[in-house]
């Protein structure tokens, strides 16, 4: 007897209708009805607990997409200072000193911020070594341009003592790349250290080994007062 056909010739009816329509296949096809009620009953109970899992699934699917689609979205704006020639000192309207540019700080971006599509930040100055200084009384972020942005201060043109802050910024590049140099020989070290040491126990594993007896051959001492071993 084919159980499987009546099962996929009734796939998505409902029970009552599913037995009803099984009874009358039944007295069609002979002496099993207990083998054709239990496999019409194990469908069933399959197609409706793949049913209720999918439908769990787009359930979860609902409620988790918009708080991940939310949590892709940043909500800090993180904003470079240059200068050029690099090296001025940004101070904030308010007093504070963030050092020599180029400076990276980050904003936090409120709702407000993204129905306005941009973010107003507090103005900022430039000041050269030699005195020259330009400012911004405040800069606005179009937020359309990323959470990755830049701003650079230019020194004015007629400021007197150019060569002055030329000098600077070129000591400055001088002193970063040594400082890189520094940090590439850092590394190096750190890994020749890293591969003696990983030499270094693989020798002691090495000998380890070799000081072992070969496989297969058991060593037992035969004497007390002896010093001898013998081996078979």
């Amino acid at each position: 007897m084919d159980l499987k056909q009546p099962v996929r010739q009734y796939r998505g009816a409902t029970l009552p209708k599913l037995m009803e329509k099984q009874l009358k296949v039944m007295k069609n096809r002979g002496p099993f009805p207990v083998i054709s009620i239990l496999a019409v009953l194990s469908q069933f109970n399959y197609a409706r607990e793949k049913k209720a899992s999918w439908e769990k699934t787009l359930a979860t699917f609902i409620i988790v997409a918009p708080l991940l689609l939310t949590g892709c979205a940043s909500n800090q704006l993180a904003v470079t200072y240059n200068s050029d020639p690099p090296g001025a000192t940004l101070v904030q309207a308010n007093g504070q000193n963030f050092g020599r540019t180029p400076v990276t700080l980050k904003y936090q971006i409120s709702e407000a911020d993204r129905s306005r599509g941009n973010k107003t930040l507090m103005g900022m100055s430039a000041q050269w070594p030699s005195g020259a200084r330009a400012s911004s009384s405040s800069i606005t972020a179009n937020l359309k341009n990323g959470t990755s942005q830049s701003f650079t201060f230019s020194r004015p043109q007629n400021a007197p003592e150019l060569a002055i802050d030329m000098q600077y910024a070129l000591e400055l590049e001088k002193l970063a790349e040594m400082q890189r140099q520094s940090a590439a020989q850092e590394n190096a070290a750190y890994e020749a250290r890293r591969a003696a040491s990983a030499a270094e126990e693989a020798t002691k594993a090495a000998k380890q080994r070799a000081s072992l007896p070969p496989p297969g051959i058991t060593c037992v001492d035969l004497g007390v007062r002896s010093t001898s071993i013998t081996c078979f």
